[in-house]
């Protein structure tokens, strides 16, 4: 405890520890009720429907999923847009062959 100018009076002092700690458990509650990922209700705008021909990993995931090679599909991708469902129809007709 430390005294204050005035006689009588008198602080009790957070340690810094026990403060840090207090505000991370302020943190963490405040984020646990503001963020869930898991809460349908909250989505973004993104359209499911397009996919993104600059992210590799959106690419390869889409190759897999199509039966197709990367290379394959990035063709498919710089031909035809970013349309799943249409890039799904194409990816189809190419295993056919």
């Amino acid at each position: 405890m430390f005294s204050s100018a005035k006689a009588g009076t008198s602080f009790a002092w957070i340690d810094a520890w026990e403060l840090l700690e207090i505000l991370l458990v302020m943190l963490s509650v405040e984020t646990r009720d503001t963020v869930m990922a898991d809460d349908k209700t909250r989505t973004d705008n993104r359209d499911r429907s397009q996919m993104t021909r600059d992210e590799d990993y959106e690419v390869r995931h889409f190759a897999e999923e199509a039966g197709i090679t990367p290379e394959q599909a990035r063709t498919l991708i710089k031909r035809h847009g970013t349309d799943r469902k249409v890039l799904h129809e194409l990816a189809e007709s190419i295993k056919g062959t």
